[in-house]
């Protein structure tokens, strides 16, 4: 509930920072079409919500709610606005299942299509601000490994859709990249069984997710 809230205000501080300006608004400033078409590649660190990593055998969390890992984003802007990305996040913690000491490996992902406002309160001429908001296919992965049983090799994933918000931040051209996404992601996990016993469960899991990132816009 407390990372719920972190979202709420990183959605209204986002519809804070999309309001035009007019303190630094220049209109004597415009940019031209195409100037934010092509190619970005971005590198990060990320939070993963892995919150249904718990064997129901035993009723033992095996895992954290909430995990730091390492995130790329590779995309294509089409036009100066509508861009499509495709977002790898991942982490590696300790986990404990069945009294083991394991490792809890955890991958998702999104293929989006992204919208960024162009509010000329935002530009200037080497350096520009762009909101922008996605949504689009969702995947989760998690998995448990180290143990000498079949039993410790617990996975759970699912398949869904996801929507964000962020900010991009451009400074020069080709540009410096700075992105900060929040989303959520609603994943409908299959859950693991071992032989006819339910390991992990299945169904629908909101996970939010956070990623900061640096690269370069071609």
């Amino acid at each position: 509930m407390r990372w719920r809230g972190v979202f709420i205000i990183a959605v209204l501080s986002w519809f804070v920072v999309a309001i035009p300006h007019p303190v630094t608004a220049r209109p004597d400033f415009e940019r031209r079409s195409g100037w934010h078409e092509g190619p970005f590649v971005l590198l990060g660190a990320c939070v993963l919500n892995t919150d249904k990593d718990r064997n129901l055998l035993t009723g033992e969390k095996f895992g954290e709610d909430y995990t730091i890992g390492g995130s790329g984003i590779f995309g294509w802007n089409i036009t100066d606005a509508i861009a499509s990305e495709l977002q790898v996040r991942a982490a590696r913690v300790a986990a404990i299942f069945d009294g083991q000491d394991l490792t809890q490996w955890t991958v998702a992902g999104n293929l989006n299509a992204r919208y960024s406002f162009l509010l000329p309160a935002l530009m200037q001429p080497k350096v520009a601000w762009l909101p922008y908001i996605k949504s689009g296919f969702a995947f989760f992965a998690s998995a448990v490994r180290g143990g000498s049983r079949n039993e410790s090799k617990v996975a759970t994933y699912g398949t869904g859709f996801d929507a964000g918000v962020g900010l991009e931040l451009l400074i020069g051209h080709p540009a410096l990249m700075i992105d900060l996404g929040v989303q959520e992601d609603i994943i409908f996990l299959e859950g693991k069984k071992s032989g006819p016993i339910t390991v992990t469960a299945s169904g629908v899991d909101p996970q939010l997710g956070a990623s900061l990132s640096i690269g370069f816009h071609w």
